[in-house]
Protein backbone atom coordinates (compact mmCIF):
# COMPACT_ATOMS: atom_id res chain seq x y z
CA UNK A 1 0.00 0.00 0.00
CA UNK A 2 1.34 3.43 -0.93
CA UNK A 3 1.07 6.34 1.53
CA UNK A 4 -1.24 9.18 0.65
CA UNK A 5 0.56 12.26 -0.67
CA UNK A 6 0.52 15.28 1.59
CA UNK A 7 0.21 13.30 4.82
CA UNK A 8 2.22 15.39 7.28
CA UNK A 9 2.74 12.52 9.71
CA UNK A 10 4.21 10.26 7.04
CA UNK A 11 6.21 13.07 5.43
CA UNK A 12 7.67 14.07 8.81
CA UNK A 13 8.65 10.49 9.64
CA UNK A 14 10.36 10.17 6.23
CA UNK A 15 12.20 13.45 6.84
CA UNK A 16 13.37 12.27 10.27
CA UNK A 17 14.65 8.97 8.86
CA UNK A 18 16.57 10.87 6.18
CA UNK A 19 17.97 13.27 8.78
CA UNK A 20 19.13 10.43 11.04
CA UNK A 21 20.70 8.56 8.13
CA UNK A 22 22.73 11.65 7.24
CA UNK A 23 23.65 12.40 10.85
CA UNK A 24 24.76 8.87 11.71
CA UNK A 25 26.23 7.85 8.37
CA UNK A 26 29.79 8.24 9.63
CA UNK A 27 31.57 6.35 12.41
CA UNK A 28 29.29 7.53 15.21
CA UNK A 29 26.53 5.47 13.66
CA UNK A 30 28.09 2.52 15.47
CA UNK A 31 27.12 4.21 18.75
CA UNK A 32 23.47 3.35 18.03
CA UNK A 33 21.86 -0.09 18.23
CA UNK A 34 19.78 0.26 15.07
CA UNK A 35 18.06 -3.08 15.69
CA UNK A 36 16.60 -1.94 19.01
CA UNK A 37 12.79 -1.47 19.03
CA UNK A 38 13.20 1.75 21.05
CA UNK A 39 15.48 3.18 18.35
CA UNK A 40 13.08 2.06 15.65
CA UNK A 41 10.34 4.13 17.32
CA UNK A 42 10.98 7.66 16.05
CA UNK A 43 8.10 9.34 17.87
CA UNK A 44 10.29 10.90 20.56
CA UNK A 45 12.71 12.33 17.96
CA UNK A 46 9.77 13.72 15.99
CA UNK A 47 8.48 15.28 19.21
CA UNK A 48 11.84 16.94 19.94
CA UNK A 49 12.01 18.32 16.41
CA UNK A 50 8.57 19.83 16.93
CA UNK A 51 9.74 21.63 20.07
CA UNK A 52 13.36 22.59 19.40
CA UNK A 53 15.31 23.80 16.37
CA UNK A 54 16.45 20.99 14.10
CA UNK A 55 20.10 22.05 14.16
CA UNK A 56 20.12 22.08 17.97
CA UNK A 57 18.56 18.60 18.16
CA UNK A 58 20.92 17.12 15.59
CA UNK A 59 23.96 18.72 17.24
CA UNK A 60 22.91 17.23 20.58
CA UNK A 61 22.27 13.78 19.10
CA UNK A 62 25.67 13.83 17.40
CA UNK A 63 27.46 15.05 20.53
CA UNK A 64 25.95 12.38 22.79
CA UNK A 65 26.45 9.60 20.23
CA UNK A 66 30.06 10.64 19.64
CA UNK A 67 30.73 10.67 23.37
CA UNK A 68 29.23 7.19 23.65
CA UNK A 69 31.26 5.96 20.68
CA UNK A 70 34.55 7.35 22.02
CA UNK A 71 33.95 5.83 25.44
CA UNK A 72 33.43 2.43 23.77
CA UNK A 73 30.20 2.00 25.72
CA UNK A 74 27.42 -0.35 24.71
CA UNK A 75 25.46 0.94 21.71
CA UNK A 76 22.55 3.22 22.59
CA UNK A 77 19.31 1.25 22.56
CA UNK A 78 16.76 4.05 23.03
CA UNK A 79 16.28 7.66 21.99
CA UNK A 80 15.45 8.33 25.65
CA UNK A 81 19.19 8.01 26.31
CA UNK A 82 19.52 11.46 24.73
CA UNK A 83 16.55 13.01 26.52
CA UNK A 84 18.26 14.68 29.49
CA UNK A 85 20.61 16.59 27.19
CA UNK A 86 17.92 17.32 24.59
CA UNK A 87 15.74 18.89 27.28
CA UNK A 88 18.62 21.19 28.24
CA UNK A 89 18.20 22.84 24.83
CA UNK A 90 15.09 24.59 26.11
CA UNK A 91 16.97 25.94 29.10
CA UNK A 92 19.82 27.54 27.15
Amino acid sequence: MMPEPGRFDIDRRTDVVRLLEELFSDAIGDAIDWSSPAIDDLNVVIEWLGIFKEDEVTACLARVAERNYKSKSEPIKSWRYFESEILLIGKL
